[in-house]
């Protein structure tokens, strides 16, 4: 569908299954872009100086989430019909894979900490209420997943040992 000479990668289908978003750094930075599920050329979503990078779409397609990085990782939210971004959360420490609840009022996403731990959080699309979810000492908890109703989050645990959990 693509060729590119450099680094792409974290794609999402729109909910229409008409298109795909996906990272590349095809115009300079690691950006987001679109392409037709039915191939063409990609067109840009954002253009930004920053590496934008692990997109996500609420189930309505109205609003998407994603990694900003520059100097720091920030957790962003952007709405495309009112072309309004919104940064929920910022930290020096690595944010990734972000993805909304089936009812999008939470986005979970895990956070590599400063003494190596990786736990998984939510924070409310607003970003308000962030709660840090996991909390095991010397745990990585990564590609947390929402259950079809929300009430669960799936995620994978790499260390202490390799396990897929729920809480």
């Amino acid at each position: 569908m693509t060729f590119d000479d450099t680094f792409g990668g974290d794609l999402v289908w729109t909910p229409d299954g008409k298109y795909i978003i996906f990272s590349s750094q095809r115009g300079g930075s690691r950006t987001l872009w679109k392409i037709s599920a039915s191939g063409g050329d990609p067109e840009p979503v954002l253009v930004s100086a920053e590496e934008d990078t692990d997109p996500t779409l609420s189930r309505d397609g109205g609003r998407i989430i994603y990694t900003n990085t520059r100097n720091s990782f920030i957790l962003t939210l952007w709405n495309p019909g009112a072309n309004q971004t919104r940064e929920l959360t910022e930290t020096r420490y690595i944010i990734s894979d972000p993805s909304f609840s089936p009812q999008a009022d939470k986005i979970s996403f895990f956070l590599v900490k400063n003494d190596g731990d990786i736990q998984v959080h939510t924070i409310d699309p607003d970003g308000g209420r962030s709660i840090q979810i996991t909390r095991g000492k010397r745990e990585w908890n990564v590609h947390p997943h929402w259950s079809p109703d929300g009430s669960w989050l799936y995620f994978y645990q790499m260390r202490p040992t390799l396990s897929f959990r729920k809480i």
